[in-house]
């Protein structure tokens, strides 16, 4: 959580994807035990998160990750 409030300075819109992808990095705790049991690749998930960040924020016409 700390890494998504680090990159909030650049003020873009918080979306769902940027705390999917907070969620899927995490090693630990009710989430990645979620993840693990339903047999979800988090670095999979993390990257289809970013993805769809970037292009969210291409289509919007805002820039960063």
């Amino acid at each position: 959580m700390k890494e998504l409030a680090a990159n909030r300075n650049d003020h873009r819109p918080l979306l769902g994807a940027h705390v999917v992808a907070i969620v899927a990095a995490m090693e630990q705790g009710v989430a990645a035990r979620a993840l693990r049991c339903m047999g979800v690749d988090p670095a999979a998930l993390k990257a289809a998160a970013n993805k769809f960040s970037r292009a969210s924020n291409r289509h919007t016409g805002l820039t960063g990750a």
